[in-house]
């Protein structure tokens, strides 16, 4: 329901740019050592934490490079800032200088290694084709963390809009009204939505070759 493809997008999206196969659950250790930093009681929601500053903007071109002939991009033209950060994610703005094309570029914690990214992929996807609601387009993931970046990444499209919290104190009754009806609509399209899994959304990601 929702399709903003782009003309320069040349191949279906989004591109799988991992070919691994999910990590056996006895290595999720291993693939967070030096990574992830879990704080609080174990029996009590413990919070994984950052270990590194920053992640080189260097890097997040070199692991975006493969796809962005798929984008009509170039490195070159590439400028990444960062955005914004939670308790799992980073979030740039990664945008095209020749065209002002806008980009959002996530890298995320290992928290539930290879399956965390692939779930969200496919949920995102699964809302777009099953919803009106404004999910953006995936172009492209890696669910693997050996590339140059060192991390699982999303590269999504930036869509429009603004937070309501910065203009909650200067809207009015009836645009408040119309935005609760909006949510209304959205969240009954979700209460019909159904499928197979109880935990996440089964996904059959193409590979990039």
């Amino acid at each position: 329901m929702n399709d903003q493809s782009s003309p320069e997008v040349k191949r279906a999206l989004p591109v799988a740019v991992s070919t691994r196969v999910p990590p056996e659950d006895n290595t999720f250790i291993k693939l967070q050592q030096g990574k992830v930093l879990w704080t609080g009681e174990p029996a009590e929601s413990p919070e994984a934490n950052w270990l590194c500053d920053k992640l080189p903007v260097d890097d997040i071109k070199a692991v975006l490079a493969p796809i962005l002939d798929q984008l009509g991009l170039s490195v070159e033209q590439l400028e990444v800032k960062f955005l914004s950060e939670g308790e799992w994610n980073r979030v740039y703005l990664v945008t095209d200088t020749s065209q002002g094309r806008e980009f959002v570029f996530r890298a995320s914690l290992p928290v539930y290694p290879w399956y965390k990214t692939k779930a969200e992929v496919a949920t995102i996807q699964f809302i777009r084709d099953n919803t009106t609601i404004p999910a953006p387009k995936v172009y492209a993931f890696d669910s693997s963390a050996d590339n140059a970046l060192g991390f699982e990444w999303i590269l999504m499209e930036k869509l429009p809009g603004t937070q309501y919290g910065s203009i909650a104190d200067y809207i009015t009754m009836e645009e408040n009204l119309t935005i609760a009806g909006t949510i209304a609509v959205w969240m009954d399209q979700l209460s019909r939505l159904s499928t197979r899994s109880a935990v996440s959304i089964p996904t059959k990601m193409g590979t990039w070759n």
